[in-house]
């Protein structure tokens, strides 16, 4: 193959994943976490947003609520704004890779990041860590290609003060870039200008840092502790030899994502190569560090997919290295180099928002702006969300707490309907005990009062009511409102009878009731007359996994040529104890 094909190819081939990524933006699922960060738009908009760290990217999205009633539409419309910062991310990866190798290096590099499963699903989410991602980069930019010019130095560090006020996260990365400052000073200036300079960077990025955070907080009547959020933000998160998700999702993307990591491990060889050669030693060294953030599951316990679209862009570098030998690339093998990415295509391309946005319609059409309302994923970011966010870490806090707290809650907000998008809300398919038994499922008060005052309404959306029984003799009413009888039994509530139809006006509080058939009492909302989209609201960031709670419960393995059942912490199943409630509890037809 001629060196001219394989230049071509590389430019088709990037453009393909350009072209692809942009078909994302407006179809793939929304993920839970998106929908999070919109809810802390409508929040700060309300006053009830606290926190001061990990926000300040809202406003930036500020116009995001004018174009669309719909959170899903508001979402695809952030994440347009998000595919700047990608393109820039994507250019200063293109850019360095290219002065440390060539032209052809810096479109293999670009190709082999967004050729990443993770990156590919989640390089374009409305998150901390894809915005984060351009600035760093910059930075790498700017210090890998600029080392001599002390105003550039100074721009990396104000790079690096705007990513950490983004995401803290950014601070996993000062060490490569520091090691990279190093490396290209190093001999070439005196140690004290070196110092000098350096000192300079990290005073920029500590000034950056706090001046955005110092003008986000005068948007806040009042936040909570930036101390106290680092404080739960380390406990949560920062590892405690608990590897157990790295090595579940590290496990998929080694397996779903062969080529940038034959790529990488070439490039890795070849700058080991460079290290004998004393001309080539900096470069060599250089590109090694670039692997430094490949060591922050050291230090860092949540290694979810979504924070590789911010691991890797410098990672995604190193692979340029390996351009000498895809250049020798057959025909086959280059069409094994597509069919991978076309497969992890796929994958993504299975995953819709279509039913995530008609759930939102109906939300809408049904309740008012001004509702509150009970769900696992702030989904409707535009209403007032009570309750918990059910992920892992919001359940660690939940359950570190132990004790319940819906009974109070409901009485207090008054909530008008619950969405079900979150496993710990799965009535149909879990009990209380086998709900509470698992360490980030609802306690079994709190799973018995939710299920007990909500009634069905339409597909995951549940109202408030009571089914009533000819046993009981009181309810308790914890949402004032128009009620009916949906039957098919005559209810007695106090002093009045409602046939089935009929409806009345109840203020919260316990009431007497009578039946001599189980009835079903509910908030009288007409529900839409088509049938609701089937299946889970969130697909969860596996191709096919069993999933529960934002994290991989059970995960098929392939060991050699055989499937295993993996439990939550990689070990197999058969000897993970809650085997057996799991079997009993979960539905088999998540798995897709």
């Amino acid at each position: 193959m001629s060196a001219a094909r394989p230049n071509r190819l590389l430019t088709a081939l990037v453009l393909a994943v350009g072209s692809a990524q942009f078909v994302l933006i407006f179809r793939f699922e929304v993920n839970w976490d998106e929908f999070l960060n919109l809810s802390m738009l409508y929040e700060h908009q309300r006053g009830e947003l606290r926190e001061i760290l990990q926000t300040a990217f809202i406003h930036l999205f500020h116009w995001v609520p004018l174009l669309s009633q719909n959170e899903v539409t508001q979402v695809i419309a952030a994440r347009c704004l998000v595919a700047g910062f990608a393109l820039v991310t994507s250019l200063a990866i293109w850019a360095t890779a290219r002065h440390l190798t060539n032209h052809d290096g810096g479109k293999i590099a670009v190709f082999a990041y967004w050729s990443v499963s993770y990156v590919m699903q989640h390089g374009l989410a409305l998150r901390t860590d894809t915005l984060a991602a351009a600035p760093i980069m910059v930075a790498l930019w700017l210090t890998v290609t600029r080392w001599q010019d002390m105003r550039a130095i100074l721009g990396a560090g104000l790079l690096l003060g705007l990513a950490s006020a983004l995401t803290i996260k950014a601070v996993f990365f000062m060490p490569m870039l520091l090691i990279v400052a190093l490396v290209q000073m190093w001999g070439r200036i005196p140690v004290t200008q070196i110092l000098c300079w350096v000192l300079l960077a990290g005073l920029a990025a500590t000034c950056a840092f706090l001046a955005i955070i110092g003008l986000h907080s005068l948007t806040f009547n009042g936040f909570d502790s930036p101390l106290a959020f680092l404080d739960r933000t380390k406990d949560a998160t920062l590892q405690a030899r608990d590897y157990s998700i790295f090595r579940s999702y590290a496990l998929y993307g080694v397996f779903h994502n062969p080529l940038f990591f034959v790529l990488l491990f070439i490039g890795v060889i070849r700058a080991l190569e460079q290290l004998a050669t004393p001309a080539a030693r900096r470069m060599g060294l250089v590109s090694l560090a670039l692997l430094v953030p490949l060591f922050v599951p050291l230090v860092y316990r949540d290694m979810y997919p979504y924070f590789y679209a911010l691991l890797l862009p410098p990672v995604a570098v190193a692979t340029a290295y390996g351009l000498n030998t895809f250049q020798r690339f057959s025909h086959v093998t280059v069409a094994v180099l597509v069919a991978f990415w076309v497969w992890n295509l796929g994958n993504a391309l299975y995953q819709s928002n279509g039913h995530q946005a008609r759930i939102l319609d109906v939300v809408h059409q049904s309740f008012a702006p001004e509702s509150t309302y009970l769900d696992g994923r702030s989904m409707v970011s535009s209403y007032a969300k009570r309750g918990l966010f059910m992920s892992t870490w919001g359940m660690t806090d939940y359950r570190a707490q132990g004790r319940a707290i819906y009974t109070d809650l409901l009485r207090r907000e008054t909530p008008v309907f619950l969405l079900v998008n979150a496993a710990a809300l799965y009535f149909d398919r879990f009990n209380p005990e086998a709900v509470e038994a698992h360490p980030h499922g609802l306690l079994a008060e709190d799973f018995t009062v939710l299920h007990d005052s909500f009634v069905p309404f339409w597909g995951p959306i549940r109202v408030p009511g009571r089914v009533v029984d000819p046993e009981m003799d009181a309810i308790e009413i914890f949402t004032p409102g128009l009620y009916a009888n949906r039957g098919p039994g005559i209810l007695t509530i106090d002093e009045m009878t409602l046939d089935p139809g009929a409806e009345a006006m109840l203020d919260a509080g316990h009431y007497r009731v009578k039946t001599l058939n189980t009835s079903t009492l509910a908030l009288a909302v007409n529900p839409p007359t088509e049938a609701a989209p089937k299946g889970p609201v969130f697909h969860g960031f596996m191709y096919a996994p069993f999933t529960l709670s934002g994290g991989p419960l059970v995960m098929l393995s392939l060991s050699k040529t055989r499937l295993t059942l993996l439990g939550p912490t990689g070990s197999k199943l058969r000897k993970w104890p809650e085997f057996r409630t799991f079997v009993n509890t979960v539905n088999l037809g998540l798995l897709h």
